[in-house]
Formats: structure tokens, C-alpha cells, sequence
């Protein structure tokens, strides 16, 4: 069963998991006695999430809180529902997210998924409060992987759309066209390491001696 969790906590964490990210506001009318402190808690131990980017922040609970909530007996699946860990939810949730010809809601998750809503609900929001997946202001919610994640889509993907890394040609790591040659003069020239010098191209030479210039030095001097 693991540690006993105070009871209101326990009333936060199934709070969270059933209507996904809230407010403290929110939760506050719905959980007489919770307190910030409770909930500052819930964030120290990593039981919560919290964004603070949005206006009014927003807390959800973590894979680490969906484990701590099935110790004490939190809310079951539903029959003919296989068991999932948090991670491996929310693997599978990016999964359909970087797949999905378009942006799926929550529906088109947990359809996939063949889970209740309830039960994706609080790893998707955990995942957006992360910033792993991106949320749309309409309703319903839409979802979609950040542009970073999309771009590995796109750059080697092959037949079956996984990235492979022998496909990437480096086209982003070529001389653009239109910048001159001499633009790139100095990426020709050699680094001095200690008495050597290095050039681009693998050549190791030594650096030359100073070479008498052929002035007299001593003419100049007394001249001036």
C-alpha cells in the first residue's frame, strides 16, 4: 500500500486525476481544508505539477502522484481496461500525438488507447504542464508536439516514419548560395596549439620562424 497519505492530500491527488490540471481556486471549492500549503507540499515531493506561465496557474498531478494514488488505492480501471504505467502512458500519448495526421483531443487519445478519459487526462495534462505537448486554447482542447519534436518528422524519416539517422544528409549544414566565398575565407585558416598549427583539413605544420626582412633596422632607427 506504501506510506499513508493524509487524507486531503489523497482528495487533491483524485481531484487532479479525474478533472485534470486546476486551479487552487478550484480545487479549494471542491476539497474543504486544502490549504497552499498542502499543495506546496504536493510540488516539494513531486506528487504535482504546476505551470506558472498562464495567468491563472494550474496544477496537475505526476506520474509520480498517479503511482503514489494506485498505492492507496485510487480510483480503478474500469473493466476490460489493461494496466498501464504512468510512463508508459504517457510514452504512448506522445506516440499518438506525433502520429496523429491531426490534432487529436482528448477523445481521440483515449480512444486510441482504448483508456477512459479519466485515466489519460492527468498524464496529457502533466505532459503539456511539461511542455512536451502543446494544448490549444479552443474547446475541446487540441494537442501537438512542440515544432522541435515535429521537425524529426520530417528530416530522415523514412518509409515507415521513424528518423533514420543514415537518411540525414545535412542539407541545414551546407555554405548557403548566396553568401560569397570570401565570406568564408577564415574557416580555411589554420589554429595555432602551442607551436603547431592545425588546419581545417587535417594538415599539422609547425610555425614558421621569423624571417630577417632584409631592412636595417639600425639605419631606420638612427634615421629617425
Amino acid at each position: 500500500m506504501g506510506t499513508p497519505i493524509a487524507p486531503v492530500t489523497l482528495k487533491a491527488l483524485r481531484h487532479l486525476q479525474i478533472n485534470g490540471p486546476s486551479s487552487r481556486q478550484d480545487m479549494q471549492k471542491a476539497i474543504p481544508g486544502l490549504l497552499a500549503k498542502t499543495l506546496g507540499n504536493m510540488l516539494s515531493v513531486g506528487n504535482a505539477a504546476i505551470n506558472n506561465d498562464q495567468t491563472t496557474p494550474r496544477y496537475a498531478i505526476t506520474s509520480k502522484g498517479l503511482t503514489r494514488l494506485a498505492e492507496q488505492g485510487g480510483k480503478a480501471l474500469p473493466k476490460g481496461s489493461a494496466m498501464v504505467s504512468p510512463k508508459q502512458l504517457e510514452r504512448a500519448i506522445i506516440g499518438i500525438v506525433q502520429r496523429a495526421a491531426k490534432r487529436p483531443t482528448l477523445e481521440d487519445i483515449a480512444r486510441r488507447l482504448k483508456q477512459p478519459e479519466h485515466i489519460v487526462r492527468p498524464s496529457l495534462g502533466s505532459l503539456v504542464l511539461q511542455g512536451t505537448i502543446n494544448a490549444s486554447t479552443a474547446k475541446p482542447a487540441l494537442y501537438s508536439m512542440p515544432r522541435e519534436h515535429l521537425a524529426s518528422r520530417y528530416l530522415g524519416a523514412g518509409p515507415s516514419g521513424r528518423v533514420n539517422p543514415n537518411n540525414y544528409q545535412g542539407a541545414k549544414l551546407q555554405r548557403n548560395p548566396g553568401i560569397p566565398d570570401e565570406r568564408f575565407a577564415a574557416f580555411a585558416l589554420p589554429s595555432r596549439v602551442g607551436g603547431r598549427l592545425h588546419y581545417p583539413d587535417g594538415r599539422v605544420e609547425a610555425v614558421p620562424t621569423a624571417q630577417p626582412c632584409g631592412v636595417d633596422v639600425a639605419a631606420v632607427w638612427g634615421a629617425a
